[in-house]
């Protein structure tokens, strides 16, 4: 049974998200602290850098390594719909197989 008492924090509705790193402390250690780091994307438009971790028991490189593809594509959409990008961004497990030139 899955322990109800767990911290919000420690296991978000997705085992693989991305947090924006704070450019003044370049740090993210303190949130999902039963999370790995595996890859660091920087924003092309901006320079903004988000930081993908996935739970530490579903640590997959390949897996990161396409999602870092689509989160530059995302954050690309952003800056071309005008949005702000959000400081927390759940990453997919499936559709990651689109290769733009």
């Amino acid at each position: 049974m899955a322990d109800r008492n767990m911290d919000a924090l420690s296991m978000p509705r997705t085992p693989y998200v991305a947090i924006r790193i704070n450019p003044l402390t370049n740090d993210t250690t303190k949130l999902l602290i039963d999370f790995v780091r595996v890859q660091t994307v920087q924003c092309s438009g901006c320079a903004s850098e988000f930081s993908l971790k996935h739970y530490q028991t579903l640590v997959d490189e390949n897996l990161g390594a396409r999602q870092a593809g689509w989160l530059q594509r995302k954050l690309a959409d952003d800056h071309k719909q005008k949005k702000i990008h959000s400081d927390f961004v759940y990453l997919p497990i499936e559709g990651l197989e689109q290769n733009q030139a």
